[in-house]
């Protein structure tokens, strides 16, 4: 028998997830069923618009990071759909993906500090600050574009604006842009609307799930 759960069970009728009929989210959102399954509760339109944002964020970035690649070599293999995207969503870590839920808590904890000495004092000791930096951008879009959509739902921003102050500090420490990544920008977001710290790694995960199955696709049909 299984461990009991809160998330959801059978019925009659129908299998209730969080105690809402599954059939009745047929037709409509996905977002708010799946918020409804991780939060336990329905989720407010702002809410709604942050988490398809990031989704959207982080679906795909190319062939050539990690987890596109370790997806693709699976799928050319031979290796069926799941185990494909599986080995995509292995990979993911603190350097390629999953620097969010990390970027959400440290943000929390340093919120108000001043972000020059701060950043000075990270160096010093040696920490690499997650969530910052890309190889490409000097302005990472992405999170250009989640800060757009979080003031077009008028959200308090601070965790954010912390971290733009952070991102110029650490370029100016290293003397090289260091812009606030993606993984940042969606832990930012996570600590202004106070969700838990690793929902910022739940957010990509579920985002680049669809990428990983576009790459996999396209590397399996190009085996053949």
């Amino acid at each position: 028998m299984s461990d009991p759960t809160k998330i959801g069970e059978e019925h009659p009728d129908g299998y209730l997830l969080r105690g809402e009929p599954l059939a009745g989210f047929i037709g409509g959102s996905f977002v708010a069923a799946t918020f409804l399954a991780w939060f336990g509760r329905d989720a407010k339109e702002s809410e709604l618009a942050i988490f398809e944002a990031c989704l959207i964020a982080s679906l795909d970035h190319g062939a050539e990071p990690p987890s596109a690649q370790a997806a693709r070599l699976a799928a050319g293999a031979g290796k069926p759909l799941a185990q494909s995207v599986a080995a995509g969503i292995g990979v993911l870590d603190t350097k390629h993906g999953n620097a969010g839920g990390a970027c959400a808590k440290w943000l929390r904890e340093h919120l108000g500090q001043d972000a020059k000495e701060l950043v000075e004092a990270e160096l010093r000791a040696g920490n690499r600050l997650l969530g910052f930096g890309h190889r490409i951008y000097e302005r990472d879009p992405r999170t250009i574009a989640l800060h757009r959509v979080a003031k077009e739902q008028a959200i308090d921003l601070p965790h954010f604006a912390f971290g733009f102050e952070v991102a110029e500090a650490l370029s100016v420490a290293k003397g090289k842009t260091m812009p606030m990544n993606v993984d940042g920008a969606i832990g930012a977001l996570c600590a202004d609307v106070d969700w838990p710290d690793e929902i910022a790694d739940a957010l990509f995960i579920l985002g680049r799930t669809g990428g990983l199955i576009a790459h996999a696709r396209e590397a399996a049909v190009k085996s053949i």
